[in-house]
């Protein structure tokens, strides 16, 4: 009997003793292997939502894809002068059938690389898809535009100079400004501008006019 309890206790012991350096080096050598596997899957479970941006939703249900492209509109601010899309939609909207668009841009790309560029997605007025859109260049070298180009039937059926309503655009809104601001010098009072192909949000609104 008192042999069976040694071997018994001395099972046991042996038994605590093994349990005990299982556990040990479960904490030493592989706990640290588990938290390292579960922070790469977190990290490469992340970047995965960044490269495939259109498959995961917020809880709102707006794509990720869509709130990048508003963070990206808000960071990219846009040009001195341009209209926001809101106001451009408003604008459009009163305007109807007298709507002239005065697209700024230069057919010449030596003098304007950027134009050529934009012209690719956006064809440079005239074109049978901007039915309302006519090519009025901007000169940055003479700060001149030549006003001739605009149908006088177009101004006269819109009320004259100071009601026709007008929205002129370049590529993102810089020499539009100074097409605007030509404009009203000549005695256009009722001019917006409307940036360009570049600026998404904005072109989206008139680009098909």
């Amino acid at each position: 009997i008192f042999l069976a309890s040694y071997a018994s206790s001395s099972f046991m012991k042996r038994a605590i003793s093994i349990l005990a350096m299982a556990s040990l080096f479960v904490i030493v050598f592989m706990l640290p292997s588990l938290v390292a596997g579960l922070c790469t899957f977190s990290v490469r479970r992340s970047a995965s939502i960044v490269l495939r941006p259109t498959i995961y939703t917020n809880p709102f249900n707006i794509r990720v894809e869509q709130l990048r492209s508003k963070i990206f509109t808000i960071a990219m601010e846009r040009k001195p002068g341009v209209s926001s899309p809101e106001d451009l939609a408003d604008f459009v909207a009163s305007a109807g059938g007298n709507l002239i668009v005065v697209d700024a841009r230069n057919r010449d790309f030596s003098k304007e690389p950027g134009d050529e560029a934009t012209n690719v997605n956006a064809p440079i007025a005239p074109d049978i898809s901007r039915p309302r859109a006519i090519n009025i260049v901007y000169d940055r070298a003479s700060n001149s535009m030549d006003l001739e180009g605009i149908p006088t039937q177009w101004i006269e059926a819109g009320g004259g100079k100071e009601k026709v309503p007008v929205i002129t655009h370049c590529g993102g809104g810089g020499r539009g400004q100074k097409a605007k601001e030509f404009l009203m010098a000549a005695g256009f009072q009722n001019v917006v501008n409307g940036g360009g192909p570049e600026d998404t949000e904005c072109w989206k609104v008139f680009g098909n006019l």
